[in-house]
């Protein structure tokens, strides 16, 4: 029979193969949705079609860390923060999943969204810190594909406290990245509404 200072040896061999080899996979997932801002009393005064896809609306970023594996699941969290700000500065909004299924001749233009870059890296310094960036590309065509107006936005978000879980760290740290991307997103309308739309 083993001695249990055998047993004690075998289970923690066990264990270290484990963080060796498979390491453990963590969802992070329900990020807030940043609250609109107020409803502006002058919308933007087209009828427009956004197109809010699976690769827009189920996406998620892979971090990875000493053999773990994190998924921070953010595309629903993008859809639902675009569609109220959509809703809120454009006078009609139509909202498709699938740009086979837009209708040109049911709108006065058509946005369409696509994420360029999505990361979080954690540096070893003291204290630990935790960087999350988002870079997402948004256009807006009119009904012969001209496009209206494009831009790319850069949110970024950043923890570095002493002290907290790791798993409430790296969620903070997405979702300021989260909240400064929409903010920045706010403010372009704001630059839309002021230059307008023109085919």
């Amino acid at each position: 029979m083993r001695s249990s200072r055998q047993k004690a040896g075998i289970s923690c061999l066990i264990v270290l193969v484990f963080i060796l080899v498979g390491g453990c996979t963590t969802h992070l997932n329900k990020f807030d949705v940043k609250d609109p801002q107020p409803e502006p009393a002058d919308k933007i005064p087209i009828a427009i079609t956004l197109i809010m896809d699976n690769d827009i609306c189920q996406f998620k970023v892979l971090e990875k860390r000493q053999g773990n594996k994190r998924f921070f699941h953010i595309g629903q969290a993008i859809c639902e923060n675009v569609q109220n700000l959509f809703s809120h500065n454009f006078a009609s909004v139509e909202i498709l999943h699938n740009a086979s299924e837009a209708d040109t001749r049911k709108s006065d233009a058509i946005a369409h969204m696509k994420i360029i870059e999505a990361s979080v890296v954690t540096r070893s310094r003291i204290p630990l810190v935790i960087d999350s960036v988002v870079v997402l590309e948004w256009s807006v065509t009119n009904q012969d594909g001209k496009i209206l107006y494009t831009n790319t936005l850069k949110g970024v978000g950043q923890d570095v406290r002493t002290f907290g879980g790791m798993k409430t760290r790296l969620k903070t740290s997405m979702q300021r990245c989260l909240n400064d991307l929409m903010q920045k997103f706010y403010e372009d309308m704001l630059v839309v509404k002021r230059l307008g739309l023109h085919s």
